[in-house]
């Protein structure tokens, strides 16, 4: 097994005709509205209208005539470029196909984007990309104390994948050679399609768990879960590229103690819920925050945030052309 982790994923198809858009991975069937049209067929209707469109063809529309799928407020304090990018995201404009994103690793398209719009389910690849983000983020800082894994990380060692081809394949992106790691991000994409993060405090040692979808039913198997996936952890710290992080202390996680619960966010939130928590926790600016451990605060704020935080990230290959490409919805 080489390359690297195929589970970070691309929209696999959509259906424009009803619009009606299935991500891969994510069974949940999202609705788009569809543009209105006229059912009237007069050609003198359809003279006017280009008559029209040729008058103003040199006059873009602007934010407040813009037909959006979601709109940006001035009450969500977005700067002037933030607040570009996002009504590029959101307008209806272009190909739902059109990519936005673009890394070595990943493509992300405008449909998988709109995913982030309220009410929908933010689809595993936006958390992923997310992730991305947060781990070219960290290695950016001066002071880089963190990783950021992408999901794929523990569904693979859950899977049972080989530890050497785990290592291989996470290593070098993902895991940079620190000398000062303090903290350890892994989302987990649990069986029910309910996200919760594992982070580990390499420093303290310990390791939480942020989790709002919490249930007698199912918290007996997470525990189950993480501490595979800390077993694994402690194969990877105790390699010659880590070990520098422990001569204080050990690299076996079993003797961290218990896994803890952030006890300052809810525990009763649906599953369908949980991937905007995700998205939460991952939107730091590649550090870490005690505000993890609170309130996620306004969601149609965050959801704004987040559209316009990815497609203007710096590791965005596309960043300059999406940009020039959003003057036309200015």
């Amino acid at each position: 097994m080489s390359g690297v982790p195929t589970a970070i994923y691309e929209v696999a198809g959509q259906r424009v005709g009803g619009r009606v858009i299935e991500e891969e991975g994510h069974r949940d069937l999202q609705l788009i509205p569809s543009e209105p049209h006229s059912s009237r067929k007069s050609p003198f209707i359809d003279v006017f209208r280009d008559w029209i469109r040729n008058w103003f063809k040199d006059s873009p529309p602007t934010l407040a005539n813009y037909r959006m799928h979601f709109r940006p407020r001035a009450d969500m304090g977005l700067d002037v470029e933030a607040t570009r990018l996002a009504v590029y995201v959101y307008a209806f404009v272009g190909n739902l196909r059109e990519i936005l994103v673009r890394h070595d690793i990943h493509d992300l398209t405008r449909v998988g984007l709109l995913s982030l719009r309220p009410r929908l389910t933010p689809s595993a690849v936006v958390v992923n990309t997310l992730a991305l983000v947060a781990s070219r983020n960290a290695r950016r800082r001066t002071n880089a104390t963190c990783w950021f894994l992408p999901s794929t990380f523990a569904a693979g060692i859950l899977r049972g994948i080989v530890w050497d081809d785990v290592h291989h394949i996470y290593q070098r992106f993902w895991m940079p050679e620190k000398t000062a790691l303090e903290h350890v991000f892994v989302p987990i994409w649990d069986v029910d399609e309910a996200w919760y993060m594992m982070i580990l405090n390499v420093r303290k040692p310990r390791v939480y768990s942020l989790d709002v979808h919490r249930t007698v039913d199912n918290m007996a198997r997470k525990e189950k879960q993480m501490k595979v996936v800390l077993r694994a952890f402690s194969l990877m710290f105790a390699t010659p590229t880590h070990i520098l992080n422990f001569i204080d202390r050990s690299p076996d996680t079993s003797g961290w103690g218990r896994i803890l619960q952030a006890l300052g966010i809810p525990e009763d939130r649906t599953s369908v819920e949980t991937a905007i928590w995700a998205c939460s926790w991952l939107s730091h600016s590649g550090g870490f925050s005690r505000n993890i451990f609170g309130p996620m605060g306004d969601e149609d704020t965050l959801r704004m945030r987040l559209a316009s935080s990815i497609v203007g990230a710096q590791c965005n290959e596309l960043r300059p052309a999406v940009g020039e490409a959003s003057q036309t919805t200015w």
